[in-house]
């Protein structure tokens, strides 16, 4: 009978069993939300031990599956999604962290705005990251991760980050002091006793805005390329002057200052030696260095490219296109002859899209008067096409701009137009604003619409003899809303930038406000367009603009220069003065 039972036993074994109900070992209770409940008070439990060797030859792991790492002497579980084993103890060596991270982001933060910080330097992806930010403070996401995403009110920080583990948190916390501000719209008048001028900006990533132009009030002498940067809320940081004791102009012509690589470039002209120059400073304005790029006497667009490289564009008599590396060494120059004889040609604007390809504006004489092309390159800077515009151009070549509208589109303000037009060249938007006013400023707001800035000399609406201008047109062209800023004098507006939350930043020159001749005019306009009092006044316009503009498409053909842009000749710059 013996024999029997250890049969049954024996056969009950090898048979697989499936319970509904827990199974108790040590307890007739098991509890009902365990599969196994396992009771002993003089016992533990074992899982299987193996080496990182052994464990690395499981065929097929489960997801979850569990083992002891004698090597590691951890206890590890597999995850099928990354096909990685990941330690989730480690008995003997179990410490929490020991690095204390540092936080990137901005130390000045607006109200309302989406700000992202992220930790850096502690790369362990098991640690917890505790964020903790001002209670008033709204986060939307990132609680945990090395980012979080924020929303503050005009509460100071500090924002403070501890790292954690399994073992306990870090003995020391990360912080950072943020500065809030409600950063309201305004109007600014920044300069000395003469001419200073704002002609393009850059808005950086931690919110401050880099304004570029031009100053007779300070400097070395003559005219210097004048670059200032502001706080969110246009408090001023610093301002200084670049330029020898002759005229060192800031090439109006185009897009000129960028920030890139933690660095700001901007361009412009070396006037006593008739060359063009790129300067490369640090966020504190420091020059890291400067070159000539001899033969084209006004650097007009500086764009960011790839691979920590820059495009620069400049003109003389021909358009030339260089590819600069981020220390200023010229890897590639190219030429682009006009195509209605030997007139000078001056690129204004270029921007790259996604689908690849760069769009870009130019502005010349052809022969007798002023034309503007649309152009498009491929990513090898060949030419595919050049569209030309009558009848909109104005002499100076400072008022062409180009931002994408798509991954395969791009909208220009064209002197007097507003052109949008794919990459095959086949224009979806023209948009005449002859008699109305001169465009120079062109940006897509968050909600996919056009903003055009400028200036007016029809629509003044304070006594002096131009306006700031700015109107909104849908993808259609219809006009939304219009406004004019100014005073009694002259005002113009010759850039813009759009912000995340739709405010937008404008630069140019007033003479109805500051302490001189003309000021740099900085301005902060929220998405209701409303201003205070000070250094502006506004009045809303109502305009009625064309459509369709005269265009026919033209050849440039490019030349490979070679020999003739010297690569890495320094700059000849003189002092760098310090202005309030």
């Amino acid at each position: 009978m013996k024999g029997y039972t250890n049969m049954f036993v024996l056969a009950t074994l090898s048979i697989p069993l499936t319970f509904a109900q827990s199974i108790g070992i040590g307890t007739n209770n098991p509890h009902t939300s365990a599969a196994l409940d396992i009771h002993d008070t003089s016992r533990g439990i074992l899982i299987p031990r193996l080496t990182t060797q052994q464990r690395d030859a499981i065929p097929n792991p489960a997801h979850t599956l569990m083992i002891f790492n004698i090597d590691s002497f951890c206890i590890e579980v597999y995850d099928t999604a990354t096909q990685m084993w990941y330690t989730i103890s480690c008995p003997r060596y179990c410490l929490p962290p020991q690095c204390i991270p540092s936080i990137l982001g901005p130390s000045f933060a607006c109200a309302g705005d989406t700000i992202l910080y992220q930790a850096a330097g502690c790369p362990d992806p098991s640690y917890l990251y505790l964020w903790q930010v001002p209670p008033s403070w709204q986060m939307l996401a990132g609680q945990g991760t090395p980012q979080i995403t924020v929303v503050p009110d005009t509460t100071d920080g500090p924002l403070s980050l501890t790292l954690c583990n399994l073992c306990g948190c870090s003995y020391g916390v990360a912080q950072q002091a943020i500065q809030a501000d409600s950063c309201q719209p305004f109007c600014i008048a920044i300069g000395g006793s003469q001419n200073d001028e704002g002609y393009d900006l850059t808005v950086l990533p931690d919110g401050k805005i880099a304004i570029v132009g031009a100053t007779n009030s300070f400097g070395a002498g003559g005219y210097d390329t004048y670059i200032l940067l502001t706080q969110p809320n246009g408090n001023l940081i610093w301002s200084k002057t670049y330029g020898s004791t002759s005229d060192d102009y800031y090439a109006t012509s185009g897009r000129s200052v960028i920030y890139y690589s933690s660095k700001l470039f901007f361009g412009g002209e070396f006037f006593a030696h008739g060359d063009g120059m790129l300067v490369a400073v640090d966020t504190s304005g420091n020059i890291l260095w400067g070159r000539r790029i001899s033969a084209y006497a006004h650097t007009s667009i500086v764009r960011p490219f790839r691979d920590d490289t820059l495009i620069v564009a400049g003109y003389a008599w021909t358009y030339g296109l260089f590819l600069v590396d981020t220390s200023g060494n010229v890897l590639a120059g190219y030429t682009f002859p006009a195509s209605c004889g030997s007139t000078p040609m001056a690129p204004t604007d270029l921007v790259s899209l996604p689908s690849g390809g760069f769009m870009g504006t130019i502005h010349g004489r052809c022969p007798n008067t002023y034309k503007d092309w649309i152009t498009y390159l491929g990513s090898d800077f060949q030419l595919k096409w050049a569209r030309r515009y009558d009848g909109v151009a104005w002499g100076d070549p400072s008022h062409r701009k180009i931002t994408p509208w798509d991954s395969t589109s791009a909208c220009a303000a064209l002197g007097y137009a507003l052109v949008c037009i794919d990459t095959a060249g086949t224009p979806w938007l023209e948009v005449n604003f002859t008699g109305i006013a001169l465009l120079s400023g062109i940006a897509i707001t968050p909600w996919r619409t056009i903003v055009v800035a400028g200036w007016t000399t029809s629509n003044v609406q304070f006594g002096g003899p131009s306006d700031g201008f700015l109107a909104e047109l849908d993808s259609t062209g219809t006009v939304l809303r219009a406004i004019v800023l100014g005073g009694p004098g002259e005002d113009r507006l010759y850039s813009m930038q759009a912000l995340p939350n739709g405010d937008l930043i404008l630069t140019g020159w007033t003479t109805s406000f500051g302490n001189g001749q003309r000021d740099v005019w900085l301005v902060r306009l929220d998405p209701t367009w409303t201003l205070p009092c000070q250094n502006c006044n506004v009045s809303t316009i109502s305009i009625s603009p064309s459509y369709g503009i005269a265009s026919s498409v033209h050849t440039f053909t490019r030349t490979t220069l070679s020999g003739v842009v010297p690569d890495g000749i320094p700059g000849t710059g003189g002092a760098v003065a310090y202005c309030q």
